[in-house]
């Protein structure tokens, strides 16, 4: 089998060794090396399987392990260089806020309920039509061919959208004076946004982002709660799929499909390295258990290598080792939490692309966000937690 020859034997055995000594020093799933660490370990190896089950797919060339090595090996030095030490964070009292401003916390309910409502409307407005899943289809069409703009108003609106995740994670954990019925539309808005938007990406960042909220207040959540938030997220992430690519699926199995989502993107850097240049179109032909599959996405490093080779690769290394290693050291500052809880996901899904740096906007929504809330609904100037 490929995977056990040098140096691809050495990679797994270097990596593995990593991952459990700083698991062993800071004890925490939760280190963005580990999360990193553990993604390619899994899925190059799911990769080097399926082309041993299934001969017509190539395994992955050595210089692609060379290339990840440099990528971790440079992530892991930034880490730990900046982490430094193990510190202890505790979350038992994350629930206890100083001083909540309820009267603060229902103005700005009122205003993002009006502002999504606004947005609702203007999705119908923009796309023509009165049909829920008219706008889905249409809204992507639009928004992908070349050309055409979004408005500024519904951009604007956009904006303030951003604010619904953070304000809904704000009221679960500190329990704010606030009516129910505003929290539920909320959250029916939150949805009905996202399935406008069309985006599987966005759903899965709301889920790992509930995840991970009841993971570190896990003194006040309930096991249901994690089943709720699989049940509804997978729900919806399955009536994207059925909405958005019922085309795909007519014409391949639900496995090639998988495939597509999960193990082609490696494929397809690895055809870069090997290479391969990128068709007009953006997508290159990757080799599936079943034929032919094409693919515009090149994991999380692809971006990168196309526009700077190996430099492009150390670059990235470093400002995601940067960007998540210090928003990890300072996890007991809460206003940090929030953003690495937001943000976290671009670790997660590394295997698929880079939904960080390139795509820059979200994230930095994200941290306008989350101090713009908590500088209008605490009275506390300190936001930490004890340690």
């Amino acid at each position: 089998m490929h995977f056990l020859y040098m140096p691809v034997f050495l990679y797994y055995i270097i990596l593995f060794l990593s991952v459990c000594l700083v698991y062993h020093k800071h004890k925490s799933i939760l280190h963005p090396f580990i999360i990193i660490g553990i993604v390619w370990l899994v899925v190059p190896l799911l990769y080097e399987m399926f082309a041993y089950i299934y001969p017509k797919i190539q395994h992955l060339n050595n210089l692609t392990y060379y290339y990840l090595f440099i990528y971790l090996f440079v992530f892991l030095i930034v880490s730990c260089v900046i982490v430094g030490k193990k510190k202890k964070y505790s979350f038992s009292k994350l629930h206890n806020s100083p001083k909540i401003l309820d009267v603060s916390i229902n103005i700005m309910y009122g205003f993002v309920l009006l502002c999504n409502v606004l947005l609702i409307i203007r999705f119908f407005v923009y796309t023509g039509t009165i049909s829920f899943f008219d706008v889905i289809t249409k809204f992507r069409v639009l928004t992908t061919t070349s050309g055409v703009v979004i408005p500024r108003d519904m951009k604007l609106l956009m904006y303030f959208f951003s604010l619904t995740l953070p304000l809904l994670m704000y009221t679960i954990i500190y329990k704010p004076q606030i009516n129910p019925l505003f929290k539920y539309a909320l959250i029916f808005e939150l949805l009905v946004i996202t399935f406008f938007y069309c985006n599987k990406t966005r759903m899965i960042k709301y889920i790992v982002a509930f995840i991970l909220l009841f993971y570190f207040n896990k003194g006040e959540i309930k096991r249901k709660h994690y089943l709720t938030a699989f049940i509804v997220g997978g729900g919806a992430i399955l009536s994207l799929i059925f909405i958005r690519d019922t085309q795909f699926l007519s014409n391949n199995s639900l496995f090639d499909y998988l495939f597509l989502y999960s193990l082609s993107p490696l494929g397809a850097f690895d055809s870069l390295i090997q290479g391969v240049t990128i068709p007009q179109s953006g997508f290159i032909r990757v080799q599936g258990p079943n034929g032919i599959i094409p693919t515009n996405v090149f994991t999380c490093l692809g971006y990168y290598y196309i526009h700077r080779g190996v430099i492009g690769i150390l670059i990235y290394a470093v400002l995601s080792s940067l960007l998540f290693s210090v928003l990890y050291k300072h996890l007991n500052n809460r206003k940090y939490l929030f953003v690495y809880i937001l943000t976290v996901y671009c670790l997660f899904f590394s295997f698929f692309a880079d939904f960080c740096f390139p795509f820059w906007s979200p994230v930095v929504q994200d941290i306008i966000a989350v101090i713009i809330i908590f500088h209008f609904a605490q009275k506390s100037p300190t936001h930490q937690i004890e340690a």
